[in-house]
């Protein structure tokens, strides 16, 4: 009895491991189609942290990409769409404040000239024919970022969508997977509102909500699906395309953002680019180690070039570093040195951002307020002077401002006087790094870290199909039916109609009785007439 139930323990632990293995087998023969032409730089980091892990993981990646990785493995294909994308995104360089309605026109005309430029590669056009390619896909991963010409590949491939936000979430974003987020609230990414917002704000924000919907419906999705009925030919609308898409992975996290409604197919991922830092390269370690009194980082990020500054901001500028002891090293895209640049300033064209801020010696960032660059330094925990220009910045640096983990210079106020009097108060001010490292250990303080969450979702939704499973109701209502205006309608309208009728009862008689009154003689004039 003892070797017959060793012997059943056994086959069943053969029989587990035998599906373990094939599952596993499933999982690591998925074939991955990544549309990502339209990304910056910063972008990309979000993408390629995921894909990356995936072609680890086993699974077979075709990424269409401006940034393609270097020394890809074997499962990692790329098609290379820089050439046509590059050019667009370095209208996007130079300094300035761009108005709300010149950013949607310019992001309208750029992004239709991108889809049109790409789908009209060899490349993309040969990855339209499936049969040509020789694939069949079992998933399609895209950029939440104005990449909806791009839909079309999921129903020639007929296969479920993930979407990847690097911007977090849009105005239009919650409606696309059935979420209700009531702009009293949740406050749209292009206003530096907060979660808490009076009523003047709260109906600014909800007409901006409205404004951006309504841009997106009538503006960008028809724009993308005319350039992408030119390549395609005869397809769906792309609003009905989209439906094919699962879920959406959002660069945001309730620490960098402020808390949300979120439905089952909304994972946040709030820092999924994040790793260990990597050892910087000599002449960096070098100039960070000898720091005495610390080092300030200076960046515009990846788009905005600082070499694009005017002249009068760019020698503001010098002025303040030269009066600062700390050394200060800058992200500066032109031929150096600058004009008046002092001897603690050091310039590089680029720089390994996320190992520069953990080395222990930084003590300031001076930034332009990405959400990407807001992550980075609440992760090394080193406080922030923001100066924001356009989309989600200024919202980030008002969160910065609120959570009292570094400081806002408007860019149209930005001076050597308000600027420097911004870093003494912070480098004088031991409340701000305390602040910063509680909110990075805030953040930090996870489960598991975003890029495995990522990776689980993505394979969970192989697994499963498309995994419709996680998809709210709501996604079949109307506007009328999910926000209960029918509902409520009726139950206004039952009480008010039953009190016009108990009012038009009570008017009738009060009438009859008026004329019955009317109608009955009185006693002389019934005498008189007896008599």
């Amino acid at each position: 009895m003892a070797r017959k139930g060793a012997c059943c323990i056994s086959q069943l632990c053969i029989f587990t491991v035998v599906i373990l293995l094939h599952q596993t087998h499933e999982i690591q023969s998925a074939k991955i189609l990544g549309m990502f032409p339209l990304s910056a730089a910063s972008h990309n980091n979000i993408f390629s942290a995921l894909t990356k892990e995936l072609a680890v993981r086993g699974h077979h990646l075709t990424i269409i990409t401006p940034h393609p990785i270097k020394n890809p493995p074997a499962n990692y294909t790329q098609i290379d769409v820089s050439k046509v994308v590059g050019p667009h995104f370095s209208k996007f360089g130079n300094i300035g404040i761009m108005k709300m309605v010149e950013a949607y026109v310019k992001l309208l005309n750029i992004t239709t000239s991108i889809c049109n430029d790409v789908l009209s590669m060899p490349e993309m056009k040969k990855l339209m024919d499936p049969k040509e390619m020789g694939v069949n896909f079992d998933l399609m991963l895209i950029s939440h970022f104005f990449s909806e010409c791009f839909y079309p590949y999921a129903h020639i491939y007929d296969v479920p969508v993930i979407t990847i936000s690097p911007a977090g979430s849009f105005p239009t974003t919650d409606g696309m997977f059935g979420n209700i987020a009531l702009p009293s609230f949740v406050p749209n990414s292009f206003f530096s509102f907060a979660d808490r917002m009076n009523f003047v704000e709260r109906t600014i924000n909800l007409m901006s909500v409205l404004g951006v919907n309504f841009y997106m419906n009538f503006f960008i999705y028809p724009g993308h699906e005319k350039v992408a009925r030119v390549y395609f030919g005869d397809i769906p609308p792309l609003t009905e395309i989209m439906k094919r898409t699962s879920l959406i992975l959002l660069n945001n996290h309730f620490t960098y953002n402020y808390p949300r409604p979120l439905t089952p197919n909304m994972i946040e991922v709030g820092g999924i680019h994040l790793k260990s830092p990597n050892p910087l390269p000599k002449d960096l370690q070098k100039f960070m180690d000898e720091a005495k009194h610390g080092v300030i980082y200076f960046s515009m990020g990846s788009n905005l070039k600082s070499s694009t500054f005017p002249v009068q901001i760019r020698d503001a500028l010098m002025q303040v570093f030269s009066e600062l002891k700390q050394r200060v090293l800058m992200k500066y895209e032109g031929e150096g040195p600058i004009p008046g640049q002092p001897p603690n300033v050091k310039l590089e064209k680029w720089l390994p951002q996320t190992d520069l801020l953990a080395h222990p010696n930084m003590k300031l960032f001076i930034t332009h307020g990405g959400l990407l660059s807001f992550q980075e330094a609440v992760a090394r925990s080193v406080p922030l002077i923001g100066i924001p220009f356009y989309g989600d910045q200024e919202l980030n640096m008002q969160k910065v401002t609120k959570l009292g983990v570094g400081l806002q210079v408007p860019y149209t106020e930005l001076t050597k006087d308000k600027l420097l009097k911004a870093i003494k108060e912070i480098l004088g001010d031991a409340s701000y790094q305390n602040k910063m490292r509680l909110l990075s250990a805030q953040a930090m303080d996870q489960p598991e870290h975003p890029l495995q969450r990522a990776a689980f979702w993505t394979e969970y939704v192989i697994r499963h199909k498309g995994a419709k499973h996680i998809q709210p109701a709501s996604l079949e209502l109307g506007w009328c039916q999910l926000y209960m205006v029918d509902a409520i309608s009726v139950l206004v309208s039952i009480p008010i109609i039953l009190l016009l009728g108990l009012y038009y009862v009570m008017a009738k008689c009060c009438c009859r009785r008026k004329t019955s009154a009317k109608n009955v003689p009185s006693k002389s004039k019934a005498k008189d007439k007896r008599q």
